[in-house]
């Protein structure tokens, strides 16, 4: 028995795993729904965005030039024939401006919604780096003018800030000159803007290229298109959707746990589209399945078998619907990788070697059955019919038996999950629920639905559905739905490989 494997081994494990997990997510519409739900999502979020701006302040730049300066002279003469500024507050002294500049700024109120005094978390300002603001003036709207009246702004060193309770209707709009003082305007940032507006915001108004409509529209054009291609595809994979033959009545499956989950997902697929059906599920056995439509032989049941069942079927009619791959499975603890068969019968008996704790089903179960024919060799007489499993979380309680059997298949997971020593077997689309549980290879194979059904994988047994004679209304067209070629192709995703699948593979003979 080999407990520790290479990274090569894992290589491959994942490989075997993850390829035949995308090949079944391609070949059925949840790739198209991936890729329409991220793109739903995306438009969403550019118009949730595009929608908290609301509120915005657009600004520019339209004229910023020395207006007391002259550029091409230096020295003395600097300054010659230039016109003299003089700047005079109210109150205060005349100041003469040697080093003017003029700044024009558009402002406007360019979102949707009219801002009032107390959507401004920060009132708007204008920074000027290197330069001085000396004085300003509005024009062309004389509403702001006014507020600017009644509430200057404040001006220090090089920024000026805009009244505090400034309030601009939609798309209000004012010029603000302002006069500076200085020579050394930052040439890379001669105007920096601040502020901030609740639910909105302040933003330099920038011209759009030729280069931006172009890409602009080459976006949208790549966006409708793609926006076309996943609605086809959408629709495409709509009309492929199993649609049953609808008969209404009641129906009642019993049987296989392993096969239980499955036969419930397609259930609700069919009484989602015909309301007038009730169908239930009891997952209480093979055995016991078949054994009680041999007494009942009601029309509208049905028995849910692993494999075919033991005694006599005389008057039950056989429908194969394809095969579940089980697995060998163990807890995380034992840090196994995988097994060969003469180590499986080793382990799976009695008295099992190197103190693992074998976790069989009891008599009766399918999964029991295969995996005693397929794997052992055996009719299964030396693990026991039935035994308690020890309630310790070590498997030591006192009981001197080494193996032990449970009910159904959750019951064998869930025991394995939380026991260190666990070893056992069950349906592989049962795992996922499980996080201390291993699936281990046999004979150097994994649990895949290549592997199961080129036949490298002998861990499989073929279901059955058992019917009291020939089927008829919502018993028959239920067994049509389950075996339809495109339930199968929408069950691709799950452990099970349908016959129309198996119909070309070394496993085409368990459907007929």
């Amino acid at each position: 028995m080999e407990r520790h494997g290479i990274l090569g081994d894992t290589m491959r494990d994942v490989l075997q795993v993850g390829l035949p997990q995308v090949d079944s997510i391609v070949d059925t519409k949840q790739l198209v729904t991936v890729l329409l739900t991220s793109m739903i999502t995306a438009l969403v979020t550019f118009v949730y965005a595009k929608r908290r701006r609301r509120r915005l302040v657009c600004w520019t730049v339209l004229y910023d030039q020395p207006i007391n300066q002259d550029p091409g002279k230096k020295g003395p003469d600097k300054g010659h024939d230039m016109w003299q500024i003089v700047s005079q507050k109210e109150g205060s002294e005349k100041r003469i401006v040697d080093n003017g500049s003029l700044v024009v700024l558009d402002i406007m109120s360019a979102g949707n919604d009219d801002i009032d005094e107390a959507d401004f978390k920060d009132p708007i300002s204008f920074t000027f780096p290197g330069r001085k603001v000396v004085d300003f003036k509005v024009r062309d709207s004389e509403y702001v003018r006014k507020q600017f009246l009644t509430n200057p702004p404040e001006m220090s060193e090089s920024t000026i800030k805009l009244p505090s309770n400034l309030t601009l209707n939609k798309h209000d709009r004012f010029k603000l000159l302002i006069l500076l003082d200085g020579e050394k305007a930052d040439e890379k940032e001669k105007v920096r803007a601040g502020g901030k507006i609740k639910g909105g915001e302040i933003s330099k108004r920038v011209r759009r290229t030729r280069r931006y409509w172009l890409t602009m529209w080459g976006t949208l054009c790549v966006a409708v298109l793609l926006a076309g291609l996943l609605i086809g595809g959408w629709v495409a994979s709509e009309s492929n959707d199993p649609i049953p033959e609808c008969a209404t009545g009641t129906l009642k499956l019993a049987g296989s746990t392993a096969f239980a989950p499955i036969v419930t997902d397609v259930a609700n697929e069919y009484m989602r589209h015909c309301p007038g059906a009730s169908i239930k599920i009891s997952a209480v056995g093979s055995d016991i399945g078949v054994d009680d439509l041999r007494k009942t032989r009601q029309p509208n049941e049905i028995a849910m078998s692993d494999g075919m069942p033991v005694g006599d079927t005389t008057g039950l009619e056989a429908h194969p619907l394809g095969i579940v791959p089980f697995a060998i499975v163990a807890n995380k603890d034992l840090k196994l990788v995988t097994l060969d068969t003469p180590g499986l019968r080793s382990i799976f008996n009695v008295h099992p070697k190197d103190s693992y704790l074998a976790v069989g089903r009891k008599r009766g179960s399918g999964t029991r059955r295969t995996f005693e024919q397929n794997l052992l060799g055996t009719d299964g007489s030396e693990f026991p019919d039935s035994v308690e499993c020890p309630t310790s979380s070590t498997g030591g309680s006192g009981n001197t038996s080494e193996a032990c059997t449970v009910e159904t298949t959750i019951d064998l997971l869930t025991y394995v999950n939380r026991t260190p020593n666990a070893i056992g077997y069950a349906e592989v689309s049962a795992l996922s629920n499980f996080p201390n549980v291993d699936v281990i290879r046999i004979d150097g194979f994994l649990p895949t639905r290549d592997a199961a059904s080129n036949g490298t994988y002998r861990f499989v047994a073929a279901e059955y559905f058992y019917t009291a004679g020939p089927p008829r209304g919502l018993t028959a067209t239920f067994i049509n739905f389950l075996a339809s070629d495109e339930m199968t192709k929408r069950l691709r995703d799950r452990a099970y490989v349908g016959c129309s699948d198996l119909s070309k593979t070394s496993l085409g003979g368990e459907c007929q």
